[in-house]
């Protein structure tokens, strides 16, 4: 699992980069959720032509961005996209793919990761 912020067009950039290098032949499975004040079509279009599917929830915040207000142009870079009821539910989604080289990747938004890794680490948010 690779939590990155890549909350706005150039991190999103910097991360399809990082992906690449890192695991050539692995199209990761994205948890991605962003606030409704970012630049979602260049973070979209940056991350998602690399997808093997794109699981979308919306971060626990009054400024985040509707998951379901993400599909249309989701769809357009990447054709499994899924929305999920919360970050912790795309993540267990994410965490269900099958195989040894799967490769999880919580992106979009700071809040998304940080309420990724608070689930990761259960609910005192330690190791």
């Amino acid at each position: 699992v690779v939590l990155d912020g890549a909350h706005n067009p150039q991190g999103a950039g910097a991360l399809a980069e990082a992906l690449a290098a890192l695991w050539p032949r692995r199209r990761p499975v994205l948890v991605f959720g962003a606030l409704a004040d970012k630049d979602v079509g260049s973070m979209i279009a940056a991350l998602l032509p690399c997808a093997s599917r794109v699981l979308v929830a919306a971060p626990r915040s009054p400024r985040a961005r509707p998951a379901e207000a993400l599909v249309p142009l989701a769809r357009s870079y990447c054709p499994d996209v899924r929305t999920a009821a919360s970050v912790a539910g795309a993540l267990d989604a994410a965490l269900e793919e099958p195989g040894p080289d799967r490769l999880v990747v919580v992106c979009g938004s700071l809040y998304v990761v940080g309420e990724a890794r608070t689930h990761l680490l259960g609910a005192g948010g330690k190791p």
